[in-house]
């Protein structure tokens, strides 16, 4: 075999291995970066910002006081062939806020041609 055709499907391979091992990757990451995003800003007490992450804005609750955050867990699956993410957060609040502080909240997060928004948050029971 000559050395153009193994360099050939050398880089052929490689290149399908990006496709296969790093755009999942990039893509998970690009899920979690939003979300870290978002906790930035309302951290900051921007919450206008925060609006376009949110496939339904008008979901996008009004957190205040948020001083502590630490993501804890990233799932992601397909639902009906969507790309589809659940990212695990545990929010400290100032001791004021009605909000309940060091409890466990979730994003949840749908992929579409748009890229990654954020279609729900909750508190976790």
């Amino acid at each position: 075999m000559s050395k153009n055709k193994i360099f050939i499907i050398a880089g052929f391979l490689f290149l399908l291995s990006l496709n296969v091992f790093l755009k999942p990757y990039l893509e998970k990451r690009e899920a979690a970066k939003i979300v870290q995003t978002v906790l930035k800003c309302w951290q900051k007490g921007d919450l206008l910002n925060v609006y376009s992450f949110w496939k339904d804005p008008k979901k996008s609750p009004p957190v205040y006081g948020l001083v502590s955050y630490a993501i804890i867990n990233k799932s992601f699956l397909k639902k009906e062939g969507i790309p589809c993410a659940r990212i695990s957060v545990r929010l400290g609040f100032t001791p004021d806020n009605i909000s309940p502080s060091g409890k466990e909240w979730v994003f949840e997060l749908e992929k579409s041609g748009i890229g990654w928004q954020i279609i729900d948050f909750q508190l976790m029971h």
